[in-house]
């Protein structure tokens, strides 16, 4: 799917697969707790909620513009985001704490929305 789905902008796991689990059309394994499959053309991701996201947990994804993060991820690490030149806003909770590089070699005008987030996730989850 990453080499010739380029324009899948959403991926939907069947909820009866005990592997995999897809999240606002993200695809990941049960057993992990980082994305397997980002779609290429998706423009807005919405992350299911980890206490930690890791180093390049999104990483090179060219067309993504729009970034949530939800309630429950207690902290972005360096380098968490890196190499979406066209991601331009992230929405974080208040309560998340970040590493000074968690995001890089994003858009030049890149700006974090730090917001109370109470009850946007049933707003924009599958």
């Amino acid at each position: 799917l990453r080499d010739f789905g380029k324009n899948i902008e959403a991926a939907y796991v069947d909820p009866e697969n005990k592997k995999l689990s897809s999240y606002c059309g993200v695809v990941y394994d049960n057993d992990m707790s980082e994305p397997l499959y980002i779609p290429t053309g998706m423009t807005r991701m919405v992350l299911k909620p980890f206490e930690t996201v890791g180093k390049n947990y999104v990483y090179n994804h060219p067309n993504i513009e729009e970034l949530h993060i939800l309630e429950g991820t207690k902290k972005l690490e360096n380098w968490a985001v890196e190499k979406c030149p066209n991601l331009k806003v992230a929405y974080i909770p208040l309560d998340t704490e970040l590493d000074e590089n968690a995001f890089v070699d994003v858009h030049p005008e890149f700006q974090i929305i730090r917001q109370d987030q109470t009850g946007i996730k049933d707003v924009i989850a599958d």
